[in-house]
């Protein structure tokens, strides 16, 4: 079982479920991102929690394009500081 410190936050209209990740994630080919979000979704789900499902990691990032500025906007030590939970995930 994984643990992920995360930040469940609303912004700009939308809820946002900001999962921080091992720089490696930048390494990682489109479809083996899209997987890995797609498993980070059904956990956070399973976890009763809403909302888009955005890693990050110092220096980058993968959002849907509609929340793209904020991110962008955002340092990544600023994100750090609003983690709020906890996500537990089995088969990551």
């Amino acid at each position: 079982m994984e643990t992920f410190e995360i930040a469940h936050i609303n912004e700009q209209r939308t809820d946002l479920i900001i999962v921080f990740v091992a720089a490696r994630a930048a390494s990682l080919s489109s479809a083996d991102m899209d997987a890995f979000v797609t498993a980070l979704t059904i956990c956070a789900r399973s976890a009763r929690l809403a909302g888009h499902v955005v890693p990050v990691w110092p220096g980058g990032f993968f959002a849907p394009p509609n929340v793209h500025t904020f991110f962008e906007s955002a340092p990544y030590a600023l994100l750090a500081q609003r983690v709020n939970k906890k996500l537990q995930c089995k088969n990551l």
